[in-house]
Order: structure tokens, then C-alpha cells, then sequence
């Protein structure tokens, strides 16, 4: 970040406002501070970026399209749905008017659309959305495994929040099987496979499956996680690297939460370790928020 910053100083001194070079860099530092979960710094690079692009290069639609995502992006996880879907339908007619055939970016566009309208309980519209970036991801990327795995997965949850819950069923045991085949050593998609396809089978009553894919998931759970992600975390605490230690944290916190949720002591000291790191960050608010959440367990 100190040297996308550096350089946009020097950039800013030699070159006129409306070179792209400056646009680039200010689009890099907003992936930055939006990896770090900065949002509203990084949509303010984004903005700019957009700005910049709209008044100087006009013509260059695709790289709008992808400056207009990145800002729905943030406008969802900041639970501004509506915004974000505005912003992601621009991104979409700019792709589907411009692309020569149905691009893996009409794909990605259409799964964030159907996850926008998920969160909104618009279901059967998420399904629509994610069928269509399944059809595409399909014909245009059969090999990407993974992204295809998403969406069969996002699809499954569609379905299970409209408690259908074997149609549901079939769409976790795609991905699943995918991310087996295919991705294997992906543990954190692997784990929320299982968990949900166990999820399902409690929720229709099938207890003894239930408990066999979740101690499947348990197994993972020991072997990879989270105490590899305590580790790491506690180590990138020590050199003072507090966002990458949150981030470790954060997913550790996430895998015992879904894995463990009856381990009481594991549980209280992930929130611990998280509001400790919001405390080192100056983020008093958050970090005793945490604290208060760890002393109720």
C-alpha cells in the first residue's frame, strides 16, 4: 500500500490528470484497501477511477464495466444491496453490448447479481441469475472446476433457504463432488460442502447422514483447521501485521463456528483474539463488541 501511495505522489507531480497511468494506480490501491476491508476508502478510489475513465476514455467500455463491479462489490459487502445491484446491472449491459460472445465476465457478473438477490430473498430471481452464469461457465470454462463448483453451490443455497431441500441436496453433492475431484486441496471448500450437505439431511431428518458428513467435516476441520490459521494469525501478530492477523483469525473464528459451535472455550477465544487485534488497530467500538461477545459464552 506505502508504495502504490508513493507512487501515486510521483505521478501525480509528473503526469497531467488525465493520464491513465495515474488511473491504474489509483484503481491498484483500491484493490488494496478493499482486500484489507476498507471500504469506504476503497470506493473512493473506485469512484475516482470510474471518474477518471468516463472522462478520458470514454470508449474503453470493458475496463468501465470492471471499475462499475468493483464498486457493486463493495456496495455488498457493505449490505447496500439495492446500490450494488445497480451498479452490477450497468457492468452486465456494458459486457453483453460488448463482448464478442458470452464472456467469463458476463458469467461473474450474473453469479454476483444472483448472490445480491439471494441476500435480498429474491430466490427464485438468484436461481434465474446463477442457471444463466452456469450456462455459460459450462460452455465457455468447462475445466474451471472451482468457479463452477461456486455456483452449483450458491444454487444449493437458493434452494435450501426456500427449504427445497432436495433439490438443495443435489446441488451440494455436484460441488462437492467437483471440489473432490478437482480441488482437493482446497479445505475450506471441501469443509462448507460437507457442512451444508450435512446441514441438509439434518433438516430432513436423516440424522445418521447428518452426523456422517459432519464428522467427515470435523476430520477436516482437526487436520487443517483452524489451528493453523491460530498459528499463522499469531505469529502475523507479533510482527504487527494486523490485518493479515485478523484475517487469519477471522477464518479460524468462521470453521469453529460452523464445525464446533458446542466448544464453548475455543469459541470465546477466537472472539478474544479478534478483539484483541481491533484493539491493536484502534478500532475500540469493534474490539469490545468482541470482548462482550466472549464473556457472555
Amino acid at each position: 500500500m506505502e508504495y502504490h501511495e508513493k507512487a501515486l505522489e510521483i505521478q501525480e507531480k509528473y503526469y497531467s490528470t488525465n493520464s491513465m497511468i495515474l488511473a491504474d494506480t489509483i484503481n491498484r490501491i483500491g484493490h488494496v484497501l478493499y482486500n484489507e476491508k476498507k471500504y469506504d476508502a476503497a470506493i473512493h478510489y473506485y469512484y475516482r477511477v470510474l471518474s477518471m475513465q468516463k472522462r478520458f476514455c470514454p470508449n474503453s467500455y470493458i475496463q468501465i464495466s470492471y471499475t462499475l463491479t468493483f464498486i457493486g462489490n463493495i456496495l455488498y459487502e457493505q449490505g447496500e444491496y439495492d446500490d450494488a445491484l445497480q451498479y452490477y446491472r450497468k457492468s452486465l449491459f456494458i459486457q453483453e453490448k460488448y463482448h464478442e460472445f458470452c464472456h467469463v465476465d458476463i458469467a461473474e457478473n450474473l453469479n454476483f447479481i444472483g448472490l445480491v438477490q439471494c441476500s435480498q430473498k429474491n430466490y427464485d430471481e438468484a436461481i434465474h441469475y446463477f442457471q444463466r452464469s452456469l450456462a455459460i461457465q459450462n460452455e465457455f470454462r468447462p475445466f474451471s472446476y472451482d468457479n463452477i463448483a461456486t455456483i452449483l453451490s450458491n444454487i444449493g443455497n437458493a434452494l435450501y433457504y426456500q427449504r427445497k431441500y432436495d433439490k438443495a441436496l443435489d446441488f451440494y453433492q455436484r460441488a462437492h463432488k467437483l471440489r473432490e475431484n478437482f480441488d482437493a486441496t482446497n479445505h475450506v471448500h471441501i469443509l462448507n460442502s460437507l457442512i451444508s450437505i450435512a446441514n441438509i439431511r439434518r433438516d430432513q431428518k436423516q440424522y445418521d447422514d447428518a452426523i456422517k458428513f459432519q464428522q467427515q467435516a470435523l476430520i477436516i476441520q482437526k487436520e487443517h483447521y483452524p489451528f493453523d490459521h491460530v498459528n499463522i494469525a499469531a505469529i502475523l501478530n507479533k510482527q504487527r501485521k494486523y490485518n493479515e492477523a485478523l484475517d487469519f483469525y477471522q477464518q479460524a473464528q468462521e470453521i469453529h463456528e460452523k464445525c464446533c459451535p458446542l466448544n464453548l472455550i475455543d469459541v470465546a477465544n477466537g472472539l478474544i483474539n479478534i478483539g484483541d487485534i481491533l484493539n491493536k488497530q484502534e478500532k475500540y467500538e469493534q474490539a469490545l463488541e468482541f470482548q462482550q461477545k466472549a464473556l457472555i459464552i
